[in-house]
């Protein structure tokens, strides 16, 4: 390898190593705040667990959650169990169903 290129591309490894483990850290200690959606609203939300059901919930409006997506794993989950449910959503007339044998309305 020719060492003017050799030098160009240790320059970039020099450059783009470390911008890239800045970005890492930067979107992995983001935390968990507003990481999901509760797709009734769109809005970015913090969900809990209900002692009582078992069910999530949103942890300001304390609203049971039916479908809601996380956008760290981007994952959608069932909020009765946390279950994943990844292509079992169905959308019509602008509303959410999670589909497992017989449709079921979610929104």
């Amino acid at each position: 390898m020719p060492a003017h290129i050799k030098y160009l591309f240790m320059t970039q490894i020099k450059i783009i190593t470390p911008l890239y483990f800045f970005m890492v850290g930067l979107i992995s200690c983001s935390g968990n705040a507003y990481r999901y959606v509760d797709l009734n609203t769109g809005k970015r939300i913090n969900v809990i667990r209900d002692t009582t059901t078992g069910y999530r919930i949103n942890a300001e409006t304390k609203e049971p959650l039916m479908v809601y997506y996380d956008s760290k794993t981007r994952d959608t989950l069932f909020g009765k169990t946390g279950e994943v449910i990844n292509n079992k959503i169905i959308v019509r007339d602008g509303k959410y169903y999670y589909k497992f044998g017989t449709e079921k309305q979610v929104k």
